[in-house]
């Protein structure tokens, strides 16, 4: 637990990255001081990756529902929600506003409906905060939506982006029902029975997928994968420069066979064009170089920032002590900087034991952006699964404080997990983090 109450610069970073301890200050010390903070939180969106992250509403509502802002918090929500566009902002204020109403707050509740309702009226081809307002009015919620989202898929059908009921609801315990009441109400509403027929139309096939199964479906993705994308095309479309991505490159070298990433290799030992260079080195971001050849020390010194890191990527696959040392130096030269996070790489598979230290020694001399954190905090934890270092929690640490990502830092709980109990103030921290999973971890620890 906080024996003192976090400084507001302190406070503003743990509530940015979703640390326990911004939840822990509010628990002991109240929102004096901090709940500008907290309810600009909460009418804009701090995830650092909210497509793949926990929402935050909950944690956040947590933060002021029995409070004496309440009130003052409720009224910003309800305000901006109503004129909140179409973004990550939508889906948090529907949040809020749906376990404010659940908590019986009726003013959030009408705002939440009429605002979701417009919602489903426009052309958005996202489905925000529909399920919020099926969490609050549940079958009754799906039966509105379905007569708004009818009416425009009458209206224009082309314009109207295929989504499955479960893509509305959330709560898959009521699908029985909801597609229970939507057929009955079609009988008589023709906007619910254009919805309700088109959903029946576009219902997903699910491949459960078992241990049993799992060899052979991974096969036979990589033989479609194959088929479209041979040797040859790969060769063509780096030379035609097609895609600006890793992507398809990066999963042709995991399927390639020795030989044809030997002939690979050699066109890129000859190329000339650095854009094609980029493209051909992306194949080895997951795979090995047949060798550590000279040519890729050469790369490493472009000033083409994008082939540099692709070269020092490649570089991070292979098992060479020339790798290591040349980690080593670099860190030690004093050139490194936040945006070196690739250098890091070439530790996972060339780590000494005295490396841990230099590393941790070069990024607390750092004060790194939230993007360099979170590249920095990847590498880290690449390199403490690829080793068994003498004190390996220590690269967790930092990820664990630096990282802006919630799911980074549950992934380096969960490391911290198998070596040790981290000690109570961790696992006190761990169970008010944004992370439900990182909660789960330090309940199960605690």
């Amino acid at each position: 637990m906080l024996k003192a109450p976090l400084s507001r610069e302190r406070f503003a970073k743990a509530l940015r990255r979703g640390q326990g301890r911004a939840l822990l200050h509010v628990h002991k010390f109240g929102l004096s001081g901090v709940a500008d903070l907290v309810l600009e939180a909460c009418l804009r969106h701090q995830s650092y990756n909210p497509q793949y992250e926990d929402s935050r509403a909950p944690w956040l509502f947590e933060m002021f529902r029995d409070t004496p802002e309440y009130p003052e918090f409720s009224k910003a929500i309800q305000t901006a929600l109503e004129d909140v566009g179409d973004n990550w902002d939508l889906r948090e204020l529907s949040e809020l506003a749906a376990l404010m109403a659940k908590q019986g707050d009726t003013d959030a509740r009408r705002v939440l409906r009429e605002r979701v309702l417009r919602h489903a009226e426009s052309d958005s081809p996202n489905c925000a905060g529909f399920e919020n307002l099926v969490m609050v009015d549940g079958v009754d919620a799906v039966i509105e939506l379905a007569r708004r989202l009818g009416k425009r898929l009458l209206e224009n059908s082309e314009k109207f982006s295929e989504r499955p009921l479960e893509y509305l609801i959330g709560d898959l315990d009521i699908l029985p029902q909801s597609m229970q009441a939507l057929a009955e109400h079609s009988a008589e509403d023709a906007m619910i029975r254009a919805y309700f027929e088109h959903i029946q139309g576009i219902r997903p096939k699910v491949v459960e997928v078992t241990d049993e199964n799992r060899k052979e479906l991974q096969a036979e993705a990589r033989r479609n994968f194959r088929q479209k994308f041979p040797l040859e095309k790969i060769l063509d479309d780096a030379s035609g420069l097609a895609a600006d991505y890793p992507g398809y490159y990066l999963r042709f070298g995991k399927s390639a066979t020795p030989e044809e990433l030997e002939t690979l290799f050699q066109k890129l030992l000859t190329e000339t064009d650095e854009a094609v260079c980029l493209r051909l080195l992306w194949v080895f971001f997951r795979t090995a170089p047949p060798e550590l050849h000279p040519r890729l020390w050469e790369f490493v010194e472009s000033e083409n920032a994008e082939l540099r890191s692709a070269a020092l990527q490649a570089l991070s696959q292979l098992r060479d002590d020339r790798v290591g040392d040349f980690g080593r130096a670099f860190l030690q030269s004093g050139r490194f900087t936040e945006n070196d996070s690739d250098v890091l790489g070439l530790f996972a598979r060339n780590l000494q034991p005295a490396d841990v230290e230099l590393i941790l020694a070069t990024l607390r001399q750092l004060n790194p952006t939230d993007d360099n954190a979170h590249a920095l905090g990847q590498q880290l934890l690449n390199i403490f699964d690829e080793n068994e270092s003498s004190d390996p929690c220590e690269l967790l640490d930092w990820v664990y404080e630096m990282t802006p990502c919630s799911m980074c830092r549950e992934m380096a709980v969960y490391r911290m997990l198998e070596v040790e109990i981290p000690d109570d103030e961790l696992i006190a921290e761990c169970l008010c983090d944004v992370s439900e999973e990182t909660r789960r971890m330090a309940c199960y620890a605690s």
